[in-house]
C-alpha cells in the first residue's frame, strides 16, 4: 500500500516542546496553534496531540478539548532518547502487549540505535501477529 502526501497523521507535539502543564492558556494555544497550521499545510487532520513529556493536567486536558484535540499519551516508553542501547531498546519492544502505545523519537539527535533496535524487533513482532498502525482517531 503507497501512501501518498494527503495521508499523513502527524500528532501534534507543540512548537517548541515545552511543558504545557508550565504555560499559560494563552502560551499553549500559541504551541499547539503553530503546530497544527504547519500539519495542516502538510495535509494532516488529525485531532490528536502527545504533550511533550506527557505532562498533562486538567488544565492543560480542558484548554485542548477547547482547541477540540485530544490527547494521545502512551503505555510503554522505551527510553530510547537516552540512548539506552539497541538491545534494551528490543527488550522494551518485545515486551510491549497488544494495544500498547510505543513512544519512541525520530528526531532531537542521533537516532542510530532507534532505527537498529526497530529493524530487529518489527519482524519479530510481526511474526507473532502484531499489526503496527497509526492510533485510532489520530
Amino acid at each position: 500500500m503507497g501512501r501518498t502526501d494527503r495521508d499523513l497523521h502527524g500528532i501534534n507535539h507543540t512548537w517548541s516542546h515545552e511543558d504545557l502543564t508550565a504555560l499559560d492558556t494563552a502560551g499553549r494555544e500559541r504551541e499547539v496553534e503553530q503546530t497544527g497550521e504547519l500539519l495542516s499545510e502538510l495535509g494532516s487532520d488529525s485531532p490528536c496531540i502527545r504533550p511533550p513529556y506527557g505532562a498533562t493536567n486538567d488544565e492543560v486536558k480542558n484548554d485542548l478539548a477547547a482547541y477540540g484535540m485530544r490527547q494521545a499519551l502512551w503505555t510503554v516508553d522505551t527510553k530510547d532518547w537516552t540512548t539506552p542501547g539497541v538491545d534494551a531498546i528490543v527488550s522494551d519492544l518485545l515486551q510491549a502487549e497488544s494495544g500498547d502505545v510505543v513512544l519512541m523519537h525520530d528526531g532531537g539527535g542521533d537516532r542510530t540505535q532507534t532505527v537498529k533496535a526497530l529493524r530487529e524487533a518489527l519482524p519479530k513482532l510481526a511474526d507473532e501477529g502484531y499489526r503496527f498502525d497509526a492510533l485510532p482517531g489520530c
